[in-house]
C-alpha cells in the first residue's frame, strides 16, 4: 500500500535522529488532520510509525487560541510531552485553562509550563494554579508571569511542587514567600520582580 503524502511529509519532518521534537503549529495542524481522519476511519492506512514517532515529541508551542481542538487530538499522541508553552504576544487565549487542565490529564510528564502572558492579558487564576500543582507534581519550571494570584495558589505551589526548580511570579507576600523557599528544596530560581505584597 502506497504511503499517503501527508503522513510521508510529517514522518519526514519528525527526523530518526534520536532526539526529542517541538512541534510547531504546521506540524500540529498536520498530525490532527490524519489524526482526525484515521478517527473517521477515512485512513486505514498504518500509521504506527507516525504514533511511535509521536511518543518523542516532548514540547508543544502553542502559538494560536482558535484550534484547543486540535492541540488536545495530538496531546492524547504524546504521552511524553514535557514542556508546554504559549508564546504568541498579543493573542488572548480564551479557555487556555481548560485547555491547560486537560492536556495535563492526558500527558502527566510536564515538567515546564510557560503560562500564556503577553501584555495585561492574563486568563489564569488561583483555581486554574492549584489545579495545575494538583496534576503536575512533577513540575520543574512555572512561568506565571502577569497572573495575580493570592496565597491560596501560592501555598499550593509551596506544597504540592517538590521538584520545583525554578518560579517566576509577578508579585508574592511575605509569608508565601517564607513557605515556597521552606518547601520547595530543589528551587534555584524564584523570580517575583522585586515585589513583595504586604
Amino acid at each position: 500500500m502506497s504511503r499517503i503524502p501527508l503522513i510521508q511529509l510529517i514522518e519526514e519532518k519528525l527526523p530518526d535522529d534520536g532526539k526529542p521534537w517541538i512541534i510547531n503549529d504546521s506540524i500540529m495542524f498536520s498530525l490532527y488532520s490524519i489524526f482526525n481522519l484515521v478517527d473517521r476511519n477515512k485512513i486505514t492506512n498504518d500509521i504506527t510509525n507516525l504514533k511511535q514517532k509521536c511518543l518523542r515529541i516532548t514540547k508543544f508551542d502553542i502559538k494560536k487560541d482558535q484550534y484547543h481542538e486540535v492541540v488536545l487530538r495530538v496531546a492524547r499522541e504524546c504521552p511524553n510531552l514535557e514542556i508546554l508553552k504559549f508564546s504568541q504576544p498579543k493573542n488572548i487565549y480564551i479557555g487556555v485553562n481548560d485547555l491547560i487542565i486537560s492536556i495535563l490529564k492526558i500527558c502527566p510528564n510536564i515538567k515546564f509550563i510557560s503560562n500564556p502572558y503577553h501584555g495585561e492579558t492574563n486568563p489564569l487564576n488561583d483555581e486554574t494554579v492549584i489545579e495545575i500543582v494538583r496534576l503536575c507534581p512533577k513540575i520543574e519550571k512555572f512561568v506565571l508571569r502577569g497572573v495575580s494570584l493570592t496565597d491560596k495558589s501560592l501555598l499550593a505551589i509551596a506544597n504540592g511542587c517538590p521538584e520545583l526548580k525554578e518560579l517566576y511570579l509577578t508579585s508574592i507576600t511575605p509569608l508565601a514567600l517564607s513557605e515556597i523557599s521552606k518547601k520547595c528544596k530543589r528551587l534555584k530560581i524564584l523570580d517575583y520582580n522585586i515585589k513583595v505584597v504586604y
